[in-house]
């Protein structure tokens, strides 16, 4: 079985624990001889990063790189060498030699992985919504068309959708794909009328839960007392969507409750605070939350300094769920932090900045705890974690039960993808 992993952003730990999440499905589903490959948006960094992966260029990337900002001519010229590259595309399809030719040695070393594949899969995320552009999601699905391969739309987040131009788009793709899976209610909602064929939309858990093991709980979830905060993870980042104020007001509303949570936590508990993300480490990644941290840190007193580290380094899934394991809480604004907190055994306080948190969240049974990165203070963040060590060993409790919830849900796409 040749499966492509689409769509990816494995230089985002959050993406990248989201393709890991998607191979073992693959794996449990089609045996441990799948041969898989990831087609990301940087696959000579991932390269470097994960050696043992096989990572190829995103084709809509290296084949039709557009810019609605492009003159007449510009545009002109744009339209003449796509059709000159669907003839190509077509020569590949059809397997004629002269196809060769027409490309550079690597991207015909890609195009030819991806006619072999047999499945298709693009990532899970939150990559089809209206805050970020679509036009090359829109084309790595044409191509997917183009060559005919099954298609499956993994645990997403998707819409609200209301441009006419990803309305039509996003119609046309969701009735090609065999499987939609959503992450939550909310998404199923955003594309209802969009598709046709609603038995092929299933809302699962976040595939990332699938990276949960039943024994972390055995091994850090310690239920019979309430919880200390000694040692704190928190994860930040830069954000530009605010609902109500403009991005500089918003980040510095945000950073500020950080600030004083900081110091809180430490001239009250004695807290040990780490800052630490999933997307950070990476001069060529356009996010850097580590950034944000150490905006944060240079405005703390100097007598919590001693207490707080920035980590800014690079770490794999795996490696976050380490650093995770080592902390008695984390508050998450990245929402695979919190995920891959969870699996770590590690209870979370999530701060929203879509609403895909809040969704989980109501999945989880925790809205009680979440903060919202519109309207944060520091008081509501220091009420939500009173309340959380208030009744830490019920909550505990409570949250893990839940998480093996999203456990089963996540491994219950290997069924699912059996019937195509």
């Amino acid at each position: 079985m040749k499966v492509v992993i689409d769509n990816a952003v494995c230089s985002n730990g959050g993406d990248m624990a989201i393709a890991l999440s998607v191979k073992k499905l693959i794996y449990q589903t089609f045996g441990s001889d799948a041969d898989i490959a990831i087609f990301d948006s940087r696959p000579e960094d991932c390269q470097k990063l994960y050696p043992n992966e096989k990572f190829y260029p995103l084709l809509s990337e290296v084949l039709f790189q557009y810019s609605p900002d492009w003159g007449r001519r510009k545009k002109l010229t744009f339209f003449f060498k796509s059709l000159w590259t669907w003839i190509g595309l077509w020569l590949i399809k059809c397997k004629i030699p002269l196809g060769k030719n027409l490309f550079s040695k690597s991207t015909y070393e890609a195009l030819t992985t991806y006619r072999n594949a047999d499945l298709v899969i693009s990532t899970g995320g939150t990559y089809l919504v209206e805050n970020y552009g679509l036009y090359y999601r829109f084309v790595e699905f044409s191509i997917c068309k183009f060559f005919r391969k099954k298609l499956c739309l993994y645990t997403q987040s998707m819409g609200p959708f209301t441009e006419q131009y990803n309305i039509k788009n996003m119609r046309k793709y969701l009735k090609y794909a065999q499987l939609v899976f959503l992450r939550d209610q909310r998404s199923l909602n955003n594309i209802a009328y969009l598709v046709d064929d609603k038995s092929k939309c299933h809302v699962l858990a976040d595939s990332v839960f699938a990276l949960f093991q039943p024994e972390y709980i055995e091994k850090y979830g310690d239920f019979s007392k309430k919880s200390s905060i000694k040692k704190v993870a928190i994860s930040v980042r830069d954000w530009s969507y605010f609902e109500n104020s403009s991005p500089e007001d918003g980040m510095d509303n945000y950073k500020s409750a950080i600030v004083d949570l900081v110091h809180w936590l430490v001239r009250t508990h004695k807290t040990e605070i780490t800052f630490v993300s999933t997307c950070q480490g990476l001069e060529s990644y356009q996010y850097d939350d580590s950034s944000v941290a150490m905006d944060i840190y240079r405005n703390l007193a100097e007598d919590v300094h001693g207490y707080v580290k920035v980590n800014q380094d690079f770490h794999s899934p795996q490696e976050l769920i380490e650093i995770c394991q080592s902390m008695d809480l984390v508050y998450a604004t990245r929402m695979h932090m919190m995920i891959l907190s969870l699996c770590a055994g590690t209870p979370v306080i999530p701060i929203a900045y879509e609403f895909k948190q809040i969704e989980l969240s109501k999945r989880l049974n925790i809205e009680n705890l979440l903060l919202d990165i519109n309207t944060i203070t520091f008081d509501h963040a220091k009420n939500v974690t009173e309340l959380y060590l208030d009744q830490s060993n019920d909550l505990n409790k409570h949250i893990f039960d839940y998480v093996q919830h999203e456990y089963i849900s996540a491994l219950s796409a290997e069924k699912l993808l059996k019937s195509i």
